[in-house]
């Protein structure tokens, strides 16, 4: 295969799943097939919209019926919480890893530059979009601080998974914004078990409201 064709497909399964995680392709009620999608996105190629869908349907984020329609995959309410949870796990063993090592702020940020991640200083009044891609992108960066792959893939499909339900948070929760940039500053000041704190806090207000969360999906 050229890299060309590999550089066609990568950007069709990630502009196809950029639109899956937004929950901008179809829902149950509005099947599309792959070849029309191919034509409103102005992809290139039925065989890569296929390829990229494929691949989505692998991950959990989209759906496939027998006569190669798609859509995206409304999550249960069970599905959601072991989200969150998994979330919680992930993130607190990649704090573990940073707290066990011992290593020196110098050491910690030359694995990993905070650079990479978001900081407290947020945009003035982020619309929701932004403040769902701050927290993937803080999460992301914890786990890759920490230095585990399986832990950073798994964050990554994680936040994938999550993207719409954190829009919906945020039309729920007031502060969202705050709570990220509280967030933000402890983990550019390495200080993890303050993080870890808060984060259980940030997590548990989103239970307490997930009935709602999930009358939004």
């Amino acid at each position: 295969m050229q890299p060309s064709t590999h550089r066609q497909q990568d950007k069709d399964h990630n502009h196809i799943g950029a639109l899956a995680i937004r929950h901008t392709l179809p829902r149950e009620s509005q099947q599309l097939a792959a070849d029309l999608l191919s034509q409103k996105e102005a992809l290139k190629g039925h065989n890569g919209v296929q390829d990229a869908l494929a691949q989505l349907v692998q991950g959990g984020l989209v759906v496939e019926l027998p006569d190669q329609r798609f859509f995206v995959r409304r999550q249960s309410y069970k599905e959601v919480c072991n989200q969150y949870e998994l979330v919680m796990v992930l993130l607190g063993y990649a704090i573990d890893l940073l707290q066990n090592t011992q290593l020196s702020a110098a050491d910690v940020n030359s694995r990993e530059p905070h650079s990479t991640a978001p900081d407290n200083r947020l945009p003035a009044m982020p619309c929701p979009k932004i403040l769902a891609q701050i927290t993937s992108d803080l999460f992301e960066s914890v786990a890759r601080q920490a230095g585990n792959e399986g832990i950073i893939n798994l964050i990554k499909k994680t936040n994938d998974q999550l993207f719409y339900v954190r829009l919906c948070e945020c039309t729920l929760l007031e502060d969202v914004e705050h709570e990220l940039a509280v967030l933000c500053n402890l983990y550019t000041k390495n200080n993890f078990g303050k993080f870890w704190t808060f984060l259980a806090k940030y997590h548990a207000r989103r239970f307490k409201i997930l009935p709602e969360i999930m009358a939004l999906l």
